[in-house]
Protein backbone atom coordinates (compact mmCIF):
# COMPACT_ATOMS: atom_id res chain seq x y z
CA UNK A 1 0.00 0.00 0.00
CA UNK A 2 1.57 3.29 -1.17
CA UNK A 3 1.33 6.36 1.05
CA UNK A 4 0.90 10.16 -0.13
CA UNK A 5 3.47 12.27 1.03
CA UNK A 6 2.44 15.54 2.23
CA UNK A 7 3.74 17.47 -0.94
CA UNK A 8 1.65 15.29 -3.75
CA UNK A 9 -0.95 16.00 -1.35
CA UNK A 10 -0.43 19.41 -1.92
CA UNK A 11 0.19 18.90 -5.47
CA UNK A 12 -3.44 17.09 -5.58
CA UNK A 13 -5.10 19.81 -3.92
CA UNK A 14 -3.85 22.84 -6.32
CA UNK A 15 -4.73 20.72 -9.36
CA UNK A 16 -8.21 20.25 -7.51
CA UNK A 17 -8.47 24.18 -6.87
CA UNK A 18 -7.68 25.02 -10.48
CA UNK A 19 -10.24 22.60 -11.49
CA UNK A 20 -12.76 24.22 -9.24
CA UNK A 21 -11.34 28.00 -10.84
CA UNK A 22 -12.03 26.50 -14.16
CA UNK A 23 -15.29 25.11 -13.66
CA UNK A 24 -16.83 28.36 -11.90
CA UNK A 25 -14.98 30.33 -15.06
CA UNK A 26 -16.58 28.61 -17.32
CA UNK A 27 -20.47 28.91 -15.49
CA UNK A 28 -20.05 32.30 -15.20
CA UNK A 29 -18.98 33.28 -19.23
CA UNK A 30 -22.12 30.56 -20.13
CA UNK A 31 -24.38 32.70 -17.68
CA UNK A 32 -23.47 36.02 -18.52
CA UNK A 33 -22.60 35.72 -22.45
CA UNK A 34 -25.69 32.69 -22.93
CA UNK A 35 -28.68 34.39 -21.65
CA UNK A 36 -29.80 37.69 -23.76
CA UNK A 37 -29.86 40.58 -22.05
CA UNK A 38 -32.94 42.79 -21.48
CA UNK A 39 -33.46 45.21 -23.06
CA UNK A 40 -33.78 48.74 -21.59
CA UNK A 41 -36.73 50.58 -21.74
CA UNK A 42 -37.29 53.03 -24.16
CA UNK A 43 -34.84 51.69 -26.10
CA UNK A 44 -36.06 51.13 -29.93
CA UNK A 45 -35.72 47.92 -32.25
CA UNK A 46 -34.55 48.45 -35.53
CA UNK A 47 -35.02 45.52 -37.99
CA UNK A 48 -32.15 44.43 -40.29
CA UNK A 49 -31.97 45.60 -43.74
CA UNK A 50 -32.68 42.16 -44.95
CA UNK A 51 -36.33 42.18 -43.56
CA UNK A 52 -37.49 45.18 -45.55
CA UNK A 53 -39.45 43.96 -48.93
CA UNK A 54 -39.45 45.62 -52.08
CA UNK A 55 -42.24 46.54 -54.27
CA UNK A 56 -43.89 43.68 -55.43
CA UNK A 57 -45.34 43.75 -59.10
CA UNK A 58 -48.34 41.45 -60.41
CA UNK A 59 -48.12 40.74 -63.79
CA UNK A 60 -52.06 39.79 -64.97
CA UNK A 61 -50.92 38.99 -68.22
CA UNK A 62 -50.12 35.49 -67.51
CA UNK A 63 -53.71 34.62 -67.03
CA UNK A 64 -54.41 35.77 -70.87
CA UNK A 65 -52.54 32.60 -71.57
CA UNK A 66 -55.63 30.06 -73.69
CA UNK A 67 -54.75 27.75 -71.38
CA UNK A 68 -56.01 30.02 -68.28
CA UNK A 69 -58.95 31.15 -70.50
CA UNK A 70 -60.33 27.72 -71.20
CA UNK A 71 -60.08 26.19 -67.98
CA UNK A 72 -63.86 25.73 -66.33
CA UNK A 73 -64.94 25.93 -63.06
CA UNK A 74 -65.58 23.07 -60.97
CA UNK A 75 -69.36 22.06 -60.55
CA UNK A 76 -71.30 22.75 -57.16
CA UNK A 77 -71.40 19.77 -54.84
CA UNK A 78 -75.63 18.64 -54.14
CA UNK A 79 -75.68 18.28 -50.63
CA UNK A 80 -76.22 14.68 -49.10
CA UNK A 81 -80.02 13.13 -49.61
CA UNK A 82 -80.69 10.13 -47.54
CA UNK A 83 -80.52 9.02 -44.09
CA UNK A 84 -77.00 9.80 -42.33
CA UNK A 85 -75.33 6.63 -40.09
CA UNK A 86 -77.08 3.62 -38.81
CA UNK A 87 -79.58 2.69 -35.34
CA UNK A 88 -76.55 1.85 -33.58
CA UNK A 89 -73.05 2.77 -35.12
CA UNK A 90 -71.31 1.05 -32.15
CA UNK A 91 -72.92 -2.73 -33.74
CA UNK A 92 -70.25 -4.76 -35.50
CA UNK A 93 -70.31 -4.30 -39.46
CA UNK A 94 -72.09 -7.50 -41.11
CA UNK A 95 -71.77 -7.62 -45.25
CA UNK A 96 -74.61 -9.60 -45.22
CA UNK A 97 -77.27 -7.48 -43.81
CA UNK A 98 -78.91 -4.60 -45.40
CA UNK A 99 -77.59 -1.62 -44.70
CA UNK A 100 -80.52 0.73 -43.28
CA UNK A 101 -78.60 3.92 -44.52
CA UNK A 102 -78.33 3.38 -47.89
CA UNK A 103 -80.82 -0.07 -48.52
CA UNK A 104 -78.36 -1.51 -51.02
CA UNK A 105 -77.07 -5.37 -51.09
CA UNK A 106 -73.82 -6.89 -50.45
CA UNK A 107 -71.69 -7.22 -53.60
CA UNK A 108 -69.54 -10.06 -51.89
CA UNK A 109 -69.82 -13.40 -50.29
CA UNK A 110 -67.62 -14.56 -47.63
Amino acid sequence: MTTLTFQEKRKKGHLALVALVVIVFLIFMVLHYGFPKKEEKGGSFILPQSFYLEEIEINFDTFKNPFFESALPFEKIKPFEGQIGRENPFAPYSPFLLSPATGATPTSTF
